[in-house]
């Protein structure tokens, strides 16, 4: 069964697994060894960060183990990952919307995503959901530049 909690500071380890581990899934095969993907190392001290100051972030797991999870800084969801073997679960289903349900808690009227546009699974996915694309952005990270589609969702259904 798939339990849903907020994350804790304990968590900033195995968040930073699980979210090395998607990350490496998802944009290898469209970047091929990916320079997006950050070491274990940084992306632990990124969690420790988020937690610390009390950033939105949820987590799915399954006996105990996190399978997946959402974060979300004010009302921009930075990342939405379920570990591969989890997918088609409606484990993504339901982190986003209690994604939104929190924000809208937190007296935000919309949520806001970028999504890499090359990235066809999760625009499928997010349109799915209702998202819409009110942008496309060009971001330069200092390792490569990538191209978004921006997405914006109410909070409240």
């Amino acid at each position: 069964m798939i339990a849903y909690r907020t994350a804790t500071p304990d968590d900033a380890d195995t968040l930073a697994e699980v979210h090395r581990i998607v990350q490496l899934d998802t944009y290898v095969p469209i970047f091929g060894p990916s320079p997006l993907t950050l070491s274990l190392e940084q992306r632990r001290a990124e969690w420790n960060t988020f937690l610390a100051r009390g950033d939105l972030a949820l987590v799915a797991t399954a006996d105990g183990a996190i399978v997946g999870f959402s974060h979300a800084t004010g009302p921009v969801m930075e990342t939405l990952y379920v570990l591969p073997a989890w997918h088609r679960h409606g484990i993504g289903r339901a982190l986003f919307n209690q994604t939104r349900a929190a924000l809208a808690e937190r007296g935000l009227n919309e949520m806001t995503f970028n999504v890499l546009k090359q990235n066809d699974k999760a625009v499928a996915f997010y349109r799915a959901m209702g998202a819409h694309v009110i942008r496309e952005e060009l971001k330069s990270e200092p390792e490569c530049d990538t191209e978004d589609f921006v997405f914006a969702i109410a909070t409240r259904s």
